[in-house]
């Protein structure tokens, strides 16, 4: 027996959905540990023992809307020093004076503004990459 034009309709639905969800996913989970790698490369490091640079990692969120998650990267050890490295602050010297200031080192904003261009651009090539387009 024929299936209904509905069916058919809701059966190509359900296979370009899965195509763009896991076509989505993918070039997310892979911008999102390229940046990991890229923070950990252009990040401060130091012989301190404070591994800044080493605690870059990425987190999965849960699924929004119900269908489509997101990874946030952060840094998991020291994620106070990020907004001070990345803006620069204050030093107080050993009276409490406050005179000079820490230079800030852009080193997250750079890999954001990549990360925004290649999300984008992993997308479509994956996209274009898929059952329709060859």
């Amino acid at each position: 027996m024929a299936k209904s034009v509905q069916a058919q309709l809701n059966e190509v639905l359900e296979n370009f959905f899965e195509v763009v969800k896991d076509g989505y996913e993918g070039a997310e989970k892979d911008v999102a540990e390229e940046c990991v790698r890229q923070l950990k490369a252009v990040s401060w490091k130091t012989n301190t023992g404070k591994n800044y640079s080493k605690t870059w990692t990425l987190k999965k969120q849960n699924k929004w809307g119900g269908y489509i998650g997101g990874y946030t990267v952060h840094n998991s050890k020291n994620y106070q020093l990020t907004h001070l490295l990345e803006n620069g602050h204050d030093v107080i010297n050993s009276k409490g004076d406050t005179g000079k200031r820490a230079p800030a080192i852009k080193h997250i904003y750079p890999v954001y503004l990549w990360a925004l261009g290649e999300l984008e651009r992993e997308i479509r090539q994956r996209f274009e990459r898929a059952s329709w387009g060859g």
